[in-house]
């Protein structure tokens, strides 16, 4: 692959870029050696580490390499023998930043961790342990401290950012499409013989975690210009085809809105319509060619989709939004009843509750922000999404990533509506990009 690196002019540098792409092609091939468990943890563990830090301090990728272990987290393994995770890796560059560059900012730094401490679900009195709450605000600070040595080339940082989750998601769908996936739930009625499965990294294999995470890599391929095309249709096809697995309506609708933002962002309303229309014909032109081939070469996953998507639409023809939301409705009813009618006015305005309150989580982050900070807390914090947002938006067309950052903060600010986010990379990615870009 050329994605991540330039040519070097100077001839006696010619072989340097072809040692950085078997560097990297040595990256990759032992990244996906760990997922599909090739070696012993005791042989794989440091060998990945080595590479890691080849990557980050020889090759000077250090977006790259961050955003691996981020990403992957507990997938990558452990260093040595089980005893020590790629997290402390991290601690490694983020002490090796504040300490050597004079463009990492250590008060910023450590406004980030308050900021992730305060704003993130970490305090939920025993819901989480404690080793997960650190481990997820070493991602948040890990990703700043990239991000602050940057500030200068924000372009190409962005460029780095969406090239490396692109990489590692393909990756990590690659092992999805050969293993079959991670196994979370058991089977259900949307299928017999089918079970929604989820993908490495993302936590305990939840689907709909997943199609965050897969949605996350489709945007880093859609928006990074280091890709050739024939690349970003490689890693796109892998992509959604691991994305057929989850069986997550949010995902399906949450691609359809990435598709559409990318496609139409700072396009004029009559050329936005048009765009709009083309990829609404493409999508039914593609079902229609799908469901007309012999059942031989149809996919029990695509099937088991399309079956699944068809009773939420006759559910929601139907009116009965609970059973077609999964029971969200009736969960946002009983935390609802709690919050604003069972517990005291106090704990309402200003909260303290843990997210398990009434039996399970919310599956809605901004339930989770009421219950632990309050109304008070919860609206402060959508304030500063508001602004963030808003800052943002009115960059078009100034700054060229600016689609980038939009449908990064619109797809994270829609999951969040769906899932409870307090922890590991969706926690780091979705306070990443909502709040502190």
């Amino acid at each position: 692959m050329t994605m991540l690196t330039h040519p070097v002019p100077d001839t006696q540098q010619n072989k340097r870029p072809i040692v950085q792409q078997l560097m990297l092609w040595g990256l990759f091939l032992c990244v996906e050696a760990t997922f599909l468990e090739l070696l012993p943890t005791i042989v794989i563990g440091p060998l990945l580490a080595v590479l890691l830090l080849c990557t980050y301090f020889v090759l000077g990728k250090t977006v790259l390499a961050t955003v691996f272990i981020v990403v992957a987290n507990d997938a990558l393994g452990t260093i040595l023998g089980g005893s020590l995770s790629f997290h402390y890796l991290l601690l490694v560059f983020i002490f090796f930043e504040v300490f050597t560059r004079q463009k990492v900012s250590v008060r910023s730094m450590a406004f980030t961790v308050l900021a992730s401490l305060l704003c993130g679900q970490l305090f939920v009195f025993g819901d989480i342990s404690w080793r997960q709450a650190s481990f997820a605000v070493v991602f948040v600070v890990a990703l700043m401290v990239q991000y602050s040595k940057y500030r200068d080339r924000q372009a190409e940082f962005f460029d780095e950012l969406c090239t490396s989750l692109a990489v590692i998601v393909a990756l990590i769908s690659v092992h999805a499409l050969i293993t079959g996936g991670v196994e979370y739930y058991e089977q259900d009625n949307y299928s017999e013989e089918f079970l929604r499965l989820g993908i490495l990294g993302a936590g305990n294999g939840d689907s709909n975690f997943s199609g965050l995470s897969l949605c996350t890599g489709i945007v880093g391929v859609l928006n990074s210009t280091s890709l050739r095309r024939i690349q970003k249709i490689v890693l796109f096809i892998l992509i959604l085809a691991a994305m057929s697995i989850t069986l997550s309506i949010t995902t399906i609708l949450m691609l359809l809105a990435v598709l559409l933002l990318h496609f139409t962002s700072g396009k004029k309303l009559p050329k936005a319509l048009v765009i709009v229309l083309c990829i609404l014909v493409a999508i039914v032109l593609l079902y229609n060619i799908y469901v007309a081939l012999p059942a031989n070469l149809r996919h029990e996953a695509v099937d088991a989709y399309i079956d699944r998507v068809s009773d939420k639409a006759e559910e929601l023809l139907n009116a009965d939004l609970d059973v077609a939301t999964s029971g969200r409705t009736s969960i946002l009813r009983r935390y609802g009843r709690y919050i604003f009618g069972e517990q005291p006015p106090l704990k309402m305005l200003f909260g303290g509750n843990s997210i398990m309150i009434t039996g399970g989580v919310p599956h809605n982050t901004y339930i989770d922000w009421i219950l632990q900070g309050g109304v008070v807390g919860c609206l402060l914090l959508l304030v500063l999404i508001g602004k963030r947002f808003a800052n943002t938006y009115q960059l078009l067309p100034d700054v060229p990533h600016k689609r980038l950052l939009m449908t990064m903060k619109v797809l994270y600010i829609a999951f969040a509506l769906t899932l409870s986010i307090y922890d590991g990379a969706a926690f780091s990615l979705f306070f990443f990009f909502v709040f502190f870009l």
